[in-house]
């Protein structure tokens, strides 16, 4: 993006400050040229970009913006890769990473462009050396949002029914990805494997997690069992957004997007469905989420991949196992407020005794009461 460095210094964009603190310098140049280049990019010559909001995240930085005088266009977001130590390596890393996501979300939304109620978030811009990308607002709350509105506790059959439909289509949107972004690779057990040992080993270590060297080898016994039943044709490898859970997907009346692309790859036909899977399974910790609820949803999510798709199918359940250790991981090794440290040790124990239980109950790792 070097080339475009001296039309940033001559044509600057209005940027007020964002509530209480101005827009960060990174964002500045990277404004100007899109105001510049208005036409080019939203079809509407001499906009103003006016900035809405800053949003801080661990590895990134996002900026909305409101498009002035263009009312029925709507908002965008500049999104800024963090750069971290080493610089020398990050900065190959962080340039492979903003390439990769803008090209998946280009793909992405154009394979989705027809499908009824399936759609991506727009790509707009790709500043490389700067790491930053630009898209379009995605209307919509977020699948997060409203399962903790709308499936709480008794929630009305209509609106099971109407939540039900949206996991079905959020199902529908997961198998379309993977048809639009084929790919040829195959998945070896040996590295799923190998991944899920190094996370069992860090909670071992982990002094809160309760959890000993002797149940480490019994799920990895549960894990060699299950393995061996795995057909060599569930072995595939697909697209997988990698990071597919509810705060991901936007619900907007009937129709369904996901956003936020930066760790898509490829890897099992199984992990994208498998992850939202168990998001919607942990939602049991709390009273107020009620196991038939989560059931009718977590089948309407299945439903909507494939009405064939068994949840006892074996790579399935691996798929499984390896989210629920990961959670695991992220609890036991977290830092916890006074506050907190009642809920987070009852998660723990939640998973230690789930994981607990693989390799003596044999079965389906989520049929069991947890």
């Amino acid at each position: 993006m070097d080339e475009h460095r001296p039309e940033y210094a001559l044509t600057g964009a209005r940027v007020p400050p964002v509530g209480a603190n101005a827009v960060p310098e990174i964002f500045r140049p990277v404004l100007g040229h899109l105001a510049a280049e208005s036409s080019r990019y939203f079809g509407v010559p001499h906009l103003v970009l006016e900035p809405v909001a800053l949003f801080a995240r661990p590895f990134s930085e996002v900026l909305q913006v409101r498009l002035v005088h263009a009312e029925d266009l709507p908002h965008a977001f500049v999104k800024h890769f963090k750069l971290r130590e080493p610089v020398e390596v990050w900065e190959r890393e962080l340039r492979r990473r903003v390439e990769r996501e803008f090209e998946t979300c280009r793909r992405v939304h154009e394979a989705l462009s027809g499908a009824s109620g399936l759609s991506a978030v727009r790509p707009i811009a790709c500043f490389t050396d700067d790491f930053i990308i630009v898209t379009e607002q995605v209307p919509g709350r977020t699948l997060s949002a409203i399962l903790e509105d709308r499936a709480s506790w008794y929630p009305a059959v209509q609106t099971l029914d109407d939540l039900s439909d949206v996991l079905e289509r959020i199902g529908s949107w997961t198998r379309t990805f993977q048809l639009a972004l084929p790919h040829a690779g195959r998945l070896s057990l040996d590295s799923v494997r190998a991944y899920l040992d190094e996370r069992l080993q860090a909670i071992v270590e982990a002094p809160a997690s309760g959890f000993s060297e002797l149940d480490r080898r019994g799920v990895l016994d549960y894990f060699d069992e299950v393995a061996a039943a795995v057909p060599d044709d569930d072995l595939r490898e697909t697209a997988i957004h990698a990071d597919f859970c509810p705060a991901n997907v936007l619900v907007h009346e009937r129709n369904v997007a996901v956003i936020d692309f930066d760790r898509a790859a490829t890897g099992c036909w199984y992990l994208d469905v498998a992850r939202m899977f168990t998001q919607l399974e942990f939602l049991r910790a709390k009273p107020k989420f009620r196991p038939e609820v989560v059931r009718t949803l977590q089948s309407a999510l299945l439903r909507g991949v494939d009405p064939r798709l068994d949840p006892a199918t074996p790579l399935f359940q691996l798929m499984v196992l390896q989210h629920t250790v990961c959670q695991f991981k992220k609890l036991a090794q977290r830092r916890v407020q006074s506050a907190d440290r009642a809920w987070i040790w009852y998660l723990r124990r939640r998973h230690r005794n789930w994981l607990r239980s693989l390799h003596a109950a044999g079965g389906p790792a989520f049929t069991r009461h947890r």
